[in-house]
């Protein structure tokens, strides 16, 4: 009992580091060595996205990208890595507790008041580490939204497929399709044979994803009677309307 508490409380401690360092604003720390708030800025995101728009610098927006993809993938590599750690599953759920707490402090960092990104750049990093055989699919699905722009609607443009192609030409994000892909990584991830530990940690990265959409601003007190369709446009969109 004395050994399994002594190994839950390293857990514990490993995956309040990761959140810490999930938190540091790499993007934002960029932006303000050019004098820019992107919390004043563009789409007021705090992802690499918005850095490239407000700065129209690649290397910069690229080197704020990379730095939060670590915040995912830092936690389970070293855990895979570095750590001496003899025992296999305490391994695995360190690495997937990890990931999960640093894309959980990409989304609501301690040192920007809890407000942050969305989470997708350290959730990919997450991916890479935790199932690196399911990143084909994972990848494929994330830009498929890419190759829908050039695409005709197929149901007609007054139909489901109309919508989802003004949606996919409309926005430099592709929210539709990297929401499809977080949320059936773990079923890829059991159909690809890995540890049920893996399963629920890419499940818990999809949690806190879709959290942070809903959760990103307080719902419209003006539209209460719209709140259901809000909520769903932000979880499959991250905006508050279908276009």
């Amino acid at each position: 009992m004395e050994y399994d508490a002594k190994k839950a409380a390293g857990i514990g401690a490993y995956a309040l580091l990761s959140y810490l360092y999930g938190s540091v604003p790499f993007v934002a720390l960029l932006a303000k060595k050019k004098n820019i708030d992107l919390k004043k800025t563009g789409s007021k995101n705090v992802g690499a996205a918005n850095l490239f728009q407000s700065t129209k610098s690649p290397a910069l927006a690229l080197s704020g990208w990379l730095a939060d993809l670590s915040k995912g993938a830092l936690p389970p590599l070293l855990a895979k890595t570095i750590l001496p750690i003899e025992d296999e599953k305490t391994e695995e759920i360190l690495a997937c507790s990890g990931a999960t707490a640093g894309v959980a402090g990409q989304c609501w960092p301690i040192f920007l008041s809890f407000s942050g990104g969305r989470g997708v750049a350290p959730l990919i990093g997450a991916s890479l580490m935790l199932a690196p055989r399911a990143m084909p699919v994972f990848l494929g699905t994330m830009a498929s939204e890419r190759i829908l722009r050039i695409l005709p609607p197929l149901t007609g443009e007054a139909g489901a497929g109309g919508l989802l192609h003004r949606q996919t030409t409309r926005t430099r994000s592709g929210p539709l399709s990297v929401a499809l892909a977080v949320c059936s990584l773990p079923l890829l991830c059991s159909v690809k044979g890995y540890d049920e530990k893996v399963v629920a940690g890419t499940a818990a990265n999809a949690f806190v994803l879709l959290i942070r959409r809903a959760t990103a601003r307080p719902i419209p007190v003006r539209e209460p009677r719209k709140a259901g369709a809000i909520l769903v446009y932000r979880l499959l969109y991250d905006r508050d309307t279908a276009l």
